[in-house]
Formats: C-alpha cells, structure tokens, sequence
C-alpha cells in the first residue's frame, strides 16, 4: 500500500478532453503529478457556462477530492482564463489576481492600461456602444479600422470596417449575437471587485481600432515573483485576406534588437497593471520601416497551439511551465536545447463552409506518429456537423485542424508537413 507521502498530488484541469490528457502525459509524464478533469464541457462554453454555479460546484469538488490538489490549471481561452483564477483565490492555491486579468481580457480597460504604461505600442482606439446610433461624424478614427468586441474570442465578431454601411452591419451583428456570447463575461465582472470608473462598460461594447500592419507575432512568457521573463517571439504567416492564419513559425526571424524592444513593451506593461504567477502572450505588428512594435492584444495565459513549439526548439513545453506556476514552483525554463533548430504550427483550414464526412481516427493518428514520431495533430472538427458550427473559427473561414511539427531547416518543415497531410483523411461534401 503506497504512503501518503508517495500518494502523487493532483492537479486539476479545466478544459481538459481526451485529446488534452494525452498531450499531457506526453510532455509531463515525468512530473510528480496526477492531472484529473475539473468540471464539464458546458463550463468551457461561453454559451453555456454559470460562473456562479461553476465556482460554487468547483470548489466543493476540490474540498471533497481524495488527493491534495497541489494546483488548478486551464487550457482555454475564455471562460478558463478568468474562472481558474477566481477558484484559485477562493481556494488559497497560487493565482493570479482577477483584476490584473481582466486589465487583459477586457479589451478596452486593457488598451487604456496599455495608453497609461506603454503609449508608443498602442494605436487608436474607441469604445463604441452597439445599442446606441453611431454616426460616422463620431467617430474619433477614419476609416478603415479594425472592430472587435471588448471581450475578443478566436477573432469571432472582427471586422475590416471600411465605410458606414459596414460599420452599420456590424453594429447590428454584434448587436444581435454578442448578448448570448458575453452573458458569461459579464457575469464574471458581477462578481469581480468594483472600480471608480468603467463598471458599465459590459461585454456587449465594441472596440474600434486604428489598422496596424507589419510583421505579425506572438510573444511568450510569464510572470513570476514579479520578475517577468519573456520565453520567445512565434512569426504568425497569414492567408492572403491578411487575417487567417495560415502558419506560426518558432523561433521568429525578426532581429534581437526588435525583439528585446517588444520585451522591454511587455514587461512595463505587465509591471503596470499588477499581474503575477501567471503565463502571457501579447500579439504584436511589428512595423517594417521603424521597427515600431504595436500590441494587438494582450492574452492573461499560454497559447496551448505553441506549446510544443517551445519544447522542440528549446527543450521546455509551456505545459510544464503553466503546471509549474500553478504549483509554486519556479519555472525551469528552455533555451535552445531542443531536438529541432526550428519549428512550425500548420493550420488546415478552409474558406468554404462545407459538411463534414470523414475525419482523422485514432488509427489514422497512430500512423501518423509512427511514420513522424514529433508530428502533434490535433483534429477540430467532427464528422456530420459543418465547419461553421465549431467554436474555432474566425469571421472570413474554418479551421478543421492543425499539425505541429519540428525540423532543422525550413524546407525540411515544409515537407514533413505535406508528408503528414496526406496521411490524414478528412473529407468534406
């Protein structure tokens, strides 16, 4: 009979699926941890989840489990990014604090944090109310400007607006749809801690925002102790409508001086707004003539897309450093001690909506493994329903899946990709 001192602590995970589970006892089977499922799929689900009645349920299921639990985790966006750290505070397990997550996830008080601390990574902004009439005399910027909902998901409700009709359109969209979509938002600022100003500013607002261009990335990092470490710069490669992605690429290619200029952004940034114990990726335009680095949002967690990126290159997946984080220890970190120079997300996606009649089984992904032993694949899309209906889409296409892969050269990445490819069998009418 094992001891209670050999008994593995557990850590729990919200937004946890069979695909997730395995992909952490892939790159975390060596830690001392037992992961179990917290909660339901419903609670994942913009659409469908209680906070309230999350929290509550949540943290009787921590208090009753049978097991220490040494830490809780998420691995989606929004609804996990804002409930696991209100469960960790109730619960006394190391968190983040709300506020400082929602100076992040709340897309309009983030641009104003962002004003105050970092005003030349910043383009113009303004809150527009879609309930109200706007006229285009109001409006603070010209047109065209990017429009998203103060509470961004998967670039879901973002529009190009380039002239009144359009703003008009996309008013009445947001207007009709983003209700039922924030209801669970806005239930969370309910319960988060009053400020002076910009209580009412719900998840229904708008976001206008000046176009950026340039070269588009990520940085990952995090924040622990109050030092923040920034861990590296993923190169996003875009279709050719400039929104969908078509690819990410680690390490980016942009030059050391440009990227420690985007760290130096992202560590007065988050210094500023109090945020600790935690992961972040800020999405950047880096212009090509100043080499000017302009947030285009900041994300409160890790992208799990990239997370074996990271592993491949430098030798950490940003799994372990969310699980480290969660439990108190302090990261361990990477730094180029992976197996491959260099690595690459590849997202299959399509600019039709079409059925869905056959996808990627378990077999199939067996195969895959055994002929590329790195090849991560994750498939987003089920047979019988339509690419519209899955939650991971942009407004201008579908995703259906994504394969990760590593390499030492560029062409060498390009074809194991294509190798991987035509061994998955997805079939659309």
């Amino acid at each position: 009979m094992a001891s209670a001192a050999s008994t593995p602590k557990t850590v729990l995970v919200m937004g946890m699926d069979e695909d997730m589970a395995s992909r952490l006892g892939r790159a975390l089977g060596h830690l001392p941890y037992r992961f179990a499922k917290l909660g339901d799929d419903a609670d994942t689900d913009p659409w469908r989840c209680k906070p309230r009645e999350f929290l509550a349920r949540a943290t009787a299921e921590v208090r009753a489990s049978p097991t220490p639990v040494a830490g809780i985790i998420g691995l989606d966006d929004f609804p996990p990014s804002l409930l696991v750290p209100m469960l960790c505070r109730r619960l006394g397990l190391p968190a983040n604090d709300l506020a400082a997550v929602l100076r992040c996830e709340h897309k309009w008080w983030s641009r104003l944090w962002q004003a105050r601390a970092v005003p030349d990574a910043v383009p113009p902004f303004q809150l527009i109310d879609p309930r109200r009439p706007l006229e285009a005399s109001a409006l603070a910027i010209g047109f065209p400007f990017w429009l998203k909902p103060v509470k961004a998901y998967m670039s879901m409700f973002g529009f190009k607006i380039t002239g009144e009709t359009e703003l008009r359109a996309a008013m009445e969209e947001a207007g009709a749809k983003l209700p039922s979509f924030v209801s669970s938002f806005d239930e969370i600022l309910s319960l988060a801690p009053k400020r002076a100003k910009h209580d009412d500013v719900d998840g229904t607002h708008l976001l206008a925002e000046g176009l950026m261009s340039g070269h588009q990335c990520t940085l990952e990092g995090f924040v622990d102790r109050g030092r923040v470490v920034s861990l590296g710069v993923v190169d996003s490669i875009r279709f050719p409508n400039r929104v969908s992605f078509k690819r990410f690429d680690y390490p980016s290619r942009l030059p050391r001086r440009v990227q420690e200029r985007m760290a130096e952004v992202v560590e007065r940034f988050f210094t500023a707004i109090g945020y600790d114990n935690a992961q972040f990726n800020v999405e950047f335009f880096v212009e090509r003539s100043s080499g000017r680095p302009l947030i285009i949002e900041a994300n409160s967690r890790l992208s799990p897309q990239f997370a074996d990126l990271f592993e491949k290159v430098d030798g950490v997946n940003t799994l372990q450093t969310l699980v480290e984080l969660a439990t108190g220890v302090p990261p361990a970190g990477g730094g180029r001690q992976g197996q491959f120079r260099m690595a690459a997300s590849f997202v299959l996606r399509s600019f039709e909506d079409k059925l869905v009649r056959r996808v990627p089984e378990a077999d199939d992904l067996a195969r895959v493994v055994e002929a590329v032993p790195d090849a991560l694949v994750r498939v987003l899309a089920d047979t019988g329903d339509r690419l519209s209906t899955s939650p991971h889409q942009d407004s201008y296409s579908y995703r259906y899946g994504l394969v990760n892969v590593g390499a030492d050269s560029e062409a060498e990445l390009v074809a194991k990709y294509q190798r991987v490819r035509a061994m998955l069998p997805f079939e659309f009418e």
